[in-house]
């Protein structure tokens, strides 16, 4: 049997059911049936997952739905009765809908968007004989804190009656209705204050090439202070790690603007500004360190032979205790009243930038697509230049070296993206981010060692029984670190050269290197 056609539509305005049957002209006539009442929710993450993916996922009568927001096709549907509802996908259990989910939300939460009261009132469309010739529902949803109800139509075909729908479809587009599969989420998320997709932790900036650097300059502080803003709530809440993660980048990414962008500001400004945002890195750098513990919980276990999984339950007993001090600790900073001014006096500065002369440094006025040619095409020649130098036996130092140098090449690829042509800045970014990957996974394999060899050295003593699983366990995991460790460092080579190819490094030459010094080597 075929599927039904399905279509939605929202009533613009306030109407009656009464009121509709009288507007929708002959040859319909609508049969109205007792109406139901229910709790209603629509979930998607923080940053719109869901959305991106063509996903809608709402929950009525202890029951998840997941349908396609553009056709409203049903892709998956599960019943959960518990009480506490599913945050993370890993919470689900072993079944197609965590298949669907897990890739889609990675380590983000699932957050309710909309709750709702909604009222579904079947309606059968009759033709001139009384039968059935489209099927429709009329959905009121009442929230709390709104003054007024939205109310919403769908629409499915009767088999062999595709005329009669086409029909009532074109009826209801003459009367004042919004068609969309699926608007329901969209128009009552604007209800409350949200809209799908406001939010991303991408820049996502429209600079011009006529530009000075200090207007540029302007947009990009501006909307990495936004997202700081933007993921303060989520923090405070502890919704999910991914929320102090986006934090963390955007202070990041405002260091290493205030560090590489010197001719915006005064040198005086600029370093004050630099130290400033050091002092809010710092404050997150624990407890980001004990997020990724944490959430690589299963890799780690996975690492070690299943007998000495065991011994591992002490470690992550310890970081979560460590993990929600520190998250305590780390909030008690951020409300001190020096953390308060840091951000006050950062967010006045940045809108008053433009117009204060006092502010400008000796490049300000200067055409930003020329400047950031010079600056990209100087941070890249210093990547492949380091990086061609690193040879197995070179010392790790040096390949953590590259790490920094490939990050801000990154942010400033991305800080002026939008002046490139976006297929030539999108795939050399992608480029980059492989050889990134690389150096990240070497560094944070580095790191992990140390962390656990320290663990060892504080908490668990010699000659202790009890603790002697837990020591092997440990040990087990070092080694198996240190030989991933080992296998990225040997991957390093091969790496480096796919970035460093002729035609990676004639798109660089010819989207940053200028035309006077056509003839430099790189």
């Amino acid at each position: 049997m075929l599927n039904s056609k399905k279509q939605i539509f929202i009533l613009e305005k306030p109407i009656t059911q009464t009121e509709f049957a009288d507007l929708l002209q002959a040859p319909f006539a609508l049969k109205f049936h007792p109406a139901s009442e229910h709790e209603h929710t629509f979930f998607d993450t923080f940053d719109w997952r869901l959305y991106a993916a063509d996903r809608v996922l709402e929950r009525f009568h202890n029951t998840f739905h997941m349908s396609n927001h553009k056709s409203g096709e049903l892709v998956e549907k599960w019943t959960w009765r518990r009480k506490q509802l599913p945050k993370f996908s890993w919470e689900l259990p072993a079944n197609s809908m965590r298949d669907v989910l897990a890739p889609i939300l990675e380590e983000r939460a699932l957050m309710p968007v909309v709750h709702s009261i909604r009222r579904i009132t079947p309606i059968e469309v009759k033709n001139e004989d009384a039968k059935t010739v489209v099927r429709m529902q009329w959905h009121d949803y009442r929230m709390k804190d709104q003054p007024a109800d939205v109310h919403l139509l769908e629409i499915s075909s009767v088999r062999g009656y595709d005329k009669e729908f086409a029909l009532l479809e074109q009826s209801l587009q003459d009367l004042n209705t919004v068609e969309s599969a699926n608007a329901a989420l969209f128009v009552l998320a604007e209800n409350t204050g949200r809209k799908s997709l406001d939010y991303s932790s991408k820049l996502n900036l429209h600079l011009k090439k006529e530009m000075t650097l200090a207007e540029a300059c302007h947009q990009i502080f501006k909307r990495l202070f936004t997202v700081m803003q933007q993921n303060q709530a989520g923090m405070r809440d502890d919704v999910d790690t991914e929320f102090l993660h986006d934090y963390r980048v955007a202070i990041r990414r405002t260091r290493s603007a205030l560090s590489q962008i010197k001719g915006v500001f005064p040198q005086e400004i600029r370093k004050h500004h630099q130290t400033q945002f050091s002092f809010l890195g710092k404050m997150t750098n624990r407890l980001r360190d004990l997020d990724v513990y944490l959430l690589a919980e299963d890799t780690y276990r996975n690492m070690v032979p299943g007998w000495m999984r065991d011994g591992l339950a002490g470690l992550f007993t310890y970081l979560k205790t460590e993990r929600d001090k520190e998250l305590k600790e780390f909030l008690i900073q951020l409300d001190k009243p020096e953390t308060q001014n840091l951000l006050q006096s950062w967010q006045s500065f940045i809108e008053k930038m433009k117009a204060d002369p006092a502010s400008a440094g000796k490049d300000a006025s200067e055409n930003v697509a020329s400047l950031s040619q010079s600056l990209i095409f100087k941070a890249y020649k210093k990547v492949k230049k380091n990086g061609a130098a690193i040879q197995p036996e070179t010392p790790d130092a040096a390949v953590h070296a590259l790490r920094i140098d490939c990050k801000k090449l990154r942010y400033l690829m991305e800080f002026f993206e939008s002046l490139y042509p976006e297929h030539e800045i999108k795939y050399l970014i992608k480029q980059l981010k492989k050889l990134q990957d690389n150096l990240g996974d070497f560094n944070d394999l580095a790191v992990q060692q140390d962390t656990l060899r320290t663990f060892i050295e504080r908490h668990i003593q010699a000659g202790e029984k009890n603790q002697l699983g837990q020591a092997v366990a440990i040990g087990g995991l070092i080694a198996a670190l240190h030989d991933r460790q080992i296998t990225v460092r040997a991957e390093f080579q091969k790496t480096f050269a796919t970035f460093a190819s002729e035609k990676n490094v004639a798109l660089f030459k010819n989207l940053f290197q200028k035309e006077k010094t056509q003839k430099d080597s790189v």
